[in-house]
């Protein structure tokens, strides 16, 4: 979703780093492809968003917004985006960035109650207390470095003057929003992807698994004659007469367990292929 917000503004005049960048983005993709995102609620009266702001992160100097709802695992919803405007601190990013997930924030809670959830807890996590200072007390916190700050951006200072929203202070290495501000790498990368999507940290896409869903997919596409004569054309790839299967007196669930054991078999790779173009075609 990062790398997608950032390569977007690319669109105009792409170089070579840009093309680069897509395609480290689609290997990504493709090692990826069962990563599945994992939601779990602990308490759906509370409700926790984390949103964090990168400072002068693009070329032209504005910077980036991160944002995403937890009710406990997993990102209920995110966005990246670039900012429309150049702030001239982090603070004033933090504000700025504040105030572009004020939308969604106030909806889910209006949303949520209207639901019949006694949605009690609003809360903004935050990892820059000079930020957090200026959402609750707005100009009585500022500064000569912060007194130009627009007027609009304090719209959230009314917001939790009505109790509609709570700040609290988050750790920046419990920023789950950081990584959808800016590009991480690495063991960082993982931590906060396992928090946004629910999975492991160390999630990999294991071949085992990807054979077991193109073979639920081989069931569905080819049962009965067709899974008989896909089969078959698989075992004309081998010289070794023993290694070929016939059908005749089996039945369904035989079948599907020899389709099972050729496909896991590494002495069929020109099927595998054929198997994954046909499927895909399909």
């Amino acid at each position: 979703q990062t790398a997608v917000a950032f390569l977007t503004t690319r669109v105009k005049g792409p170089n070579d780093h840009d093309w680069t960048k897509l395609r480290r983005v689609m290997k990504y993709l493709k090692g990826t492809r069962f990563l599945k995102l994992t939601l779990s609620a602990e308490d759906l009266r509370v409700l926790k968003w984390y949103v964090d702001s990168s400072f002068a992160i693009h070329p032209d100097c504005r910077g980036h917004t991160g944002g995403m709802l937890s009710l406990g695992k997993g990102a209920v919803t995110s966005g990246s985006r670039k900012q429309k405007l150049n702030g001239r601190s982090s603070t004033e990013a933090e504000i700025i960035g504040v105030d572009d997930f004020m939308g969604p924030l106030l909806w889910t809670l209006y949303f949520m109650r209207a639901q019949g959830y006694d949605a009690t807890s609003n809360i903004l996590m935050q990892d820059n207390q000079s930020t957090m200072k200026l959402l609750v007390n707005g100009q009585k916190s500022s500064s000569k470095r912060t007194k130009h700050i627009n007027v609009r951006f304090y719209f959230a200072k009314d917001v939790i003057d009505r109790g509609d929203m709570t700040v609290e202070y988050c750790p920046t290495k419990e920023m789950w929003a950081d990584v959808l501000t800016k590009p991480l790498q690495g063991e960082l990368f993982r931590i906060m992807r396992s928090n946004l999507q629910g999975c492991a940290v160390k999630y990999v896409d294991e071949p085992n698994k990807r054979e077991e869903r193109i073979v639920q997919k081989i069931e569905q596409k080819f049962a009965g004659v067709a899974a008989q004569k896909l089969v078959s054309v698989m075992s004309t790839e081998t010289n070794n007469k023993d290694k070929q299967v016939k059908f005749t007196g089996v039945n369904q669930t035989d079948k599907k367990t020899k389709i099972k054991s050729i496909l896991r078999k590494e002495s069929f790779p020109q099927a595998r292929r054929s198997v994954l173009e046909h499927i895909s075609s399909g």
